[in-house]
């Protein structure tokens, strides 16, 4: 049965108090989490804007890849009507190895990987299609190019150089659906992947325009549950500690676990994405991580 979309939508205009909002009762924790989203997104959008100086100082560094690189649009379309699984980092995605294997032997299905979920899935004979980064702060010992033989990595252009020159398989160049993006973009037209604040966005939005009619996400869990805020990483090592959360968010079972403010916004952003899409089918591969509107469950775990 598909978790529903309707009670968290946010119509326009509205007015909210923000204090006031931190008394919403259980069943509408969804609903609020989306107005708070709906009240940061301005200030993300200028913020992002006044930032351009900077974001075209790492373009330029990049700027001889981004000319001679593969256009992400030449993957637009490219496996239509398939299964796509989409993989996070979170902690939940240490249940579904036996799945992702089992499922893939039996059928061809695209497998599109975010760039910190790659270490994982090579540590236990996974090979990804497709590898999505789109971050500066990314370094070659998170994403592990050494194994990148036969994979594509799609990017974006302010992505650390070291990682891209390292990176063995075929690179393809994209910008996201920001402004920040709209003068090299004409310049060097390239592909565009929506963005709304996390890598699992661009690694969705490809898997849709690739041709996906079903959609299959993993450790896409937007919170942090048996003592880990990622799978397979040591707490920290990629910024978190599961101890220093701010805050709850519904999981799959209806039980609250920790989460941190901006895992809240990226998950309302990612229901919004769906809501957006009503004729791809989306499927939550775990309840042990937050309740994503829109996804029907199934059982990835033996």
């Amino acid at each position: 049965m598909q978790t529903p979309l309707a009670n968290e939508e946010v119509k326009h205009p509205f007015i909210s108090i923000a204090p006031e909002l931190s008394l919403a009762s259980d069943q509408h924790l969804k609903l609020r989490d989306h107005i708070l989203n709906e009240n940061q997104t301005n200030f993300i959008y200028k913020n992002h804007i006044n930032n351009s100086a900077s974001i075209n100082e790492q373009i330029n560094k990049n700027i001889d890849l981004i000319k001679s690189d593969n256009d992400v649009q030449s993957l637009f379309n490219s496996r239509r009507h398939s299964k796509a699984f989409v993989i996070g980092t979170g902690p939940s995605l240490e249940r579904c190895y036996t799945y992702i294997k089992s499922a893939c032997k039996n059928e061809n299905i695209l497998i599109i990987a975010v760039d910190t979920a790659f270490k994982a899935l090579t540590a236990n004979s996974i090979k990804p299609d497709i590898v999505v980064t789109v971050d500066e702060e990314t370094n070659t010992n998170e994403l592990s190019p050494q194994h990148s033989e036969g994979i594509s990595l799609v990017y974006f252009p302010r992505t650390n150089i070291n990682v891209l020159s390292a990176w063995r398989g075929k690179r393809y160049t994209s910008y996201s659906t920001s402004p920040a993006y709209n003068r090299i973009s004409e310049t060097h037209p390239k592909g565009r992947l929506y963005s709304g604040g996390s890598v699992i966005h661009p690694a969705v939005d490809l898997a849709v325009k690739m041709g996906a009619n079903s959609i299959t996400l993993f450790g896409c869990d937007f919170g942090f549950h048996s003592n880990k805020t990622h799978a397979e990483w040591k707490e920290g090592e990629l910024g978190l500690d599961y101890t220093n959360n701010q805050g709850q968010v519904k999981n799959g079972y209806g039980e609250m676990i920790a989460t941190v403010p901006n895992f809240r916004s990226y998950l309302c952003n990612l229901e919004n994405y769906i809501k957006l899409h009503p004729h791809i089918t989306f499927y939550n591969s775990c309840r042990y991580g937050a309740l994503i509107a829109g996804t029907e469950y199934i059982e990835a775990k033996l």
